[in-house]
């Protein structure tokens, strides 16, 4: 079976893989940050989209785009 690389996957698939990244990062924030670290990270809100969200999206975003670029044949 040969493997297809990141690059030729529809765009779906890639927003797919970004929004299971983004989700795994909620439930983490759900279940770590906000009931033991939220004191420690500045500009964190409970239960509002904040600063570290955003971060965390464009970290995901650009680590795709790198993905997808690097993977071009």
């Amino acid at each position: 079976m040969e493997q297809i690389p990141f690059s030729r996957l529809p765009f779906s698939v890639k927003l797919a893989v970004g929004f299971s990244f983004f989700f795994v990062w909620n439930l983490f924030e759900i279940h770590v940050i906000n009931k033991w670290l939220h004191h420690y990270l500045p500009l964190y809100r409970v239960g509002d989209p904040c600063v570290w969200d955003m971060v965390v999206a464009l970290l995901i975003a650009t680590a795709l785009q790198r993905m997808n670029k690097n993977t071009q044949v």
